[in-house]
């Protein structure tokens, strides 16, 4: 996608290569896209592209060799404005759901009384009334990834980071959490990109879907979903979607 005025954050010809054992292990190639404020972007791509790479990269959790990413028409660096949740929730499991939620202003010295007001306000709208004393081993599957969420969004970062953050569920609180998270989304307007390895997940959630090649991944596809919201997985235009993009991974994994 070109870049537009309007651009959040813009990832520029990004490379990384990893040392191993057998020599070097190029695993991005010229990594490029745009997306603009406000919107829900997914990275699809073959097992093993490079997707956990990138977004480790954008969240600064890795170096990246060559290329330049931009957010915010470079008014701030990356890190102030990226918030990251990893694959696994990472709470810890000594501290009540709502200790957990306030982590980040802790970290990050924010004032405590505030911070306990905006967790109040989100255990509501995240449907976690009346577990905040509880600990996480307490939780079921469904609410720690909740919580995560709701830690991952109290981190006052415009851009949120997500790596698989419903992968480990079960069919149906996978079905109910992406509705749920799309309506949270769609409630307070933050910039989403999300990595999945669930091409239909991708279709139902977000404004744009971004396939990697395979390794050295580059970006094979920027694809925008104009369909309305909410969407059904029966829908014939989605269908047709999915099975498009299924056949190019397909295809990246057979000839990569």
């Amino acid at each position: 996608m070109p870049e537009t005025k309007t651009s959040f954050l813009n990832v520029r010809q990004v490379t990384k290569t990893f040392s191993v054992p057998s020599g070097d292990l190029p695993v991005l190639d010229g990594v490029s896209f745009a997306i603009e404020d406000g919107t829900f972007a997914c990275i699809i791509g073959p097992s093993g592209c490079g997707k956990t790479t990138l977004i480790k990269i954008l969240a600064g959790v890795l170096p990246f060799d060559s290329g330049q990413i931009v957010v915010h028409a470079g008014q701030s660096k990356l890190q102030a404005q990226v918030a990251y949740m990893p694959q696994s929730d990472t709470l810890l499991p000594w501290r009540t759901a709502f200790a957990n939620a306030l982590l980040p202003a802790q970290i990050e010295r924010r004032s405590r009384v505030k911070a306990i007001r905006e967790a109040q306000d989100l255990f509501a709208r995240f449907g976690l009334s009346g577990f905040e004393d509880l600990y996480p081993v307490e939780l079921s599957g469904g609410m720690k990834q909740r919580l995560a969420l709701m830690r991952t969004f109290l981190s006052q970062r415009d851009i949120l980071l997500l790596d698989e953050p419903l992968g480990a569920l079960d069919a149906l609180t996978r079905a109910h959490l992406q509705d749920w998270l799309l309506s949270v989304w769609q409630e307070m307007k933050k910039t989403i990109l999300l990595v999945t390895h669930d091409v239909e997940e991708a279709l139902l959630l977000s404004d744009r879907i971004i396939l990697m090649s395979a390794r050295p991944a580059y970006v094979h596809t920027d694809l925008v979903i104009d369909l309305p919201r909410p969407r059904a997985c029966s829908d014939a235009t989605l269908v047709r979607q999915k099975e498009d993009l299924l056949k190019r991974i397909f295809a990246e994994e057979r000839d990569g």
